[in-house]
């Protein structure tokens, strides 16, 4: 199957199955350096590649196919797929990319892509920073996307063994919610925030007066989801200092019901 099919199996009904297919597929085109059709724009003689917005995070764009790319009424052109990839590893702040967007568009999260095909983000890979405070530079600081995209592991994995079935998602700190849950026929609406310990993720009153209005309009219960990493180095912890690839410990009393 490839990644048109994939794609259109999983946006026609969402289940485990067409989602593993879809990862497949993709992988198959990144494992295999395809080229692929990206949005572009064309200003003073340069050409400027185009990036689009989900659910409040940004992405970078790419079409499934040639015909996906012409239906968008887009300029476009072609590139492989890993030097799309090596943008998004060297730009944190970009979430991963969004398969053609504004039409049935499918998220691949930069983590989906490190753990799934031969492309490794050098953010997420382990590093030795010692004991204590290190030498480090800005760009290996943890920005609040990659605290937030661990917080949100953390929260589903809990979600999975609790019994709940994962209906959407958005890792996103502003947009709320940021998991849907499903539990014996109940719509769960979740709010994760992320914290780097010893400090303690703190819900406002704006967001939660926001959350549980949103979900009344459903009927849905409203979830609050708590996520603080802190390393496991006690200078780092005690400075509360997230550097990337550092080895942390997570502190998670569960999903606490929001009244």
């Amino acid at each position: 199957m490839n990644l048109t099919e994939a794609k259109a199996a999983l946006t026609d009904k969402n289940t485990p199955e067409n989602q593993a297919a879809f990862v497949e597929a993709f992988a198959a085109l990144v494992n295999t350096n395809q080229e692929v059709y990206v949005p572009i724009q064309r200003e003073a003689g340069r050409i400027r590649q185009m990036f689009a917005g989900h659910h409040g995070e940004i992405y970078a764009a790419m079409y499934s196919s040639y015909d996906a790319a012409v239906d968008a009424n887009q300029t476009f052109g072609r590139l492989e797929i890993t030097k799309l990839i090596d943008l998004i590893f060297a730009t944190p702040r970009i979430a991963g990319i969004l398969v053609d967007p504004g039409k049935d568009e499918v998220p691949v999260t930069r983590r989906a892509i490190h753990e799934n095909t031969v492309c490794k983000d050098p953010r997420l890979e382990k590093r030795s920073w010692g004991t204590g405070i290190p030498k480090y530079e800005k760009s290996d600081l943890m920005v609040i996307e990659e605290l937030m995209d661990s917080a949100m592991d953390i929260a589903a994995q809990a979600a999975i063994e609790n019994g709940f079935e994962l209906v959407d998602s958005c890792s996103s700190p502003a947009y709320l919610p940021n998991y849907i849950l499903k539990k014996d026929g109940e719509l769960y609406y979740v709010v994760v925030e992320a914290a780097i310990a010893p400090g303690l993720p703190q819900l406002s009153e704006q967001k939660k007066k926001s959350i549980l209005e949103n979900a009344d309009k459903v009927g849905a219960h409203c979830l609050y989801a708590p996520v603080a990493l802190g390393s496991r180095d006690e200078a780092r912890f005690k400075a509360g200092l997230a550097l990337t690839g550092d080895e942390y410990m997570v502190s998670f009393a569960g999903f606490l019901p929001l009244l």
